[in-house]
């Protein structure tokens, strides 16, 4: 079954028949990126990877397991806006990336700069930093008018649609400038959140400490992606090429300073002998 169709009935049926053939343990995940990133850190034949059809499935598949007394199941899922809603994990065998999600958690990693050395142009890149704001700096400033957009219409139960709320439609190429007053006024179109001025208000109202938990991976890759035909290069990679390049480009020191990757191990001395990582 295609992995985006699969639903929490679908996961769980899928781990309890391949249970009769496998012994090990299985990391339940969102999608076939995540598969790819995760691939290579299991130990073979003693990890399965099922991808479910996003973070619902993960979790749904995770809370039937446990009610069963399933053992050897764990799910990784993206946190996306439930520690910034101060909301707890949903089972003890649910793993919660350490931002938003399992792209920002490797933006924010060496592997930001391997996309720039790849697709970027080191001149330009130095001339725009000159200007006193770094690449990642610049990333986030541009990505959290949306991330505040997707906390917001998360926490009022709004089911705003970012398929019309492309990060691209709001930049200028040549400068790299996000227009945020456009993005207002598409969020108004869509009469589904307070209309401006209140929304404004709500939105400046969303203040946190740490901007990595509000932006979204894929806006970070768009934003780039835009930033990388001009103002930092002149390429237009795409966001598949840059994302394999941000999932290869993680360092072993850094994946083991992950919040994620201590939480896996912690998974693994309490369900021994059940393995998740190499």
């Amino acid at each position: 079954m295609i992995a985006a169709l699969k639903g929490p009935g679908e996961v769980e049926v899928e781990i309890l028949m391949t249970r009769q053939a496998h012994k090990g343990s299985f990391l339940v995940i969102e999608g076939p990126d995540d598969s790819r990133f995760w691939g290579p850190r299991v130990p073979e034949g003693q990890c399965e990877i099922v991808v479910g059809g996003g973070k619902p499935a993960v979790v749904g598949a995770i809370q039937r397991l446990d009610k069963c007394s399933f053992q050897g199941a764990v799910g990784l899922v993206d946190n996306d806006c439930d520690r910034l809603q101060n909301l707890q994990p949903l089972s003890p065998n649910l793993v919660y990336t350490d931002v938003r999600d399992l792209e920002g958690v490797l933006f924010r990693s060496s592997a930001l700069s391997k996309v720039l050395a790849e697709y970027g142009d080191a001149t330009s890149i130095k001339r725009f930093e000159a200007r006193g704001e770094t690449v990642m700096e610049a990333l986030l400033k541009r990505a959290l008018p949306l991330g505040r957009l997707r906390w917001l219409s998360y926490k009022l139960g709004k089911d705003l649609n970012f398929k019309h709320l492309k990060p691209a439609q709001f930049m200028d190429e040549k400068t790299w400038t996000f227009d945020e007053q456009a993005l207002f006024d598409a969020v108004d179109s869509q009469n589904r959140l307070p209309l401006q001025p209140q929304l404004q208000v709500e939105l400046a109202a969303l203040t946190c400490s740490d901007p990595w938990q509000a932006c979204q991976g894929h806006d970070l890759v768009d934003i780039l992606g835009v930033g990388l035909c001009q103002v930092l290069g002149n390429r237009n990679p795409g966001r598949k090429k840059i994302g394999a390049v941000l999932r290869a480009g993680l360092e072993s020191h850094e994946f083991t300073a992950l919040q994620l990757y201590q939480d896996l191990r912690t998974w693994e001395t309490t369900n021994s002998p059940y393995r998740i990582l190499k």
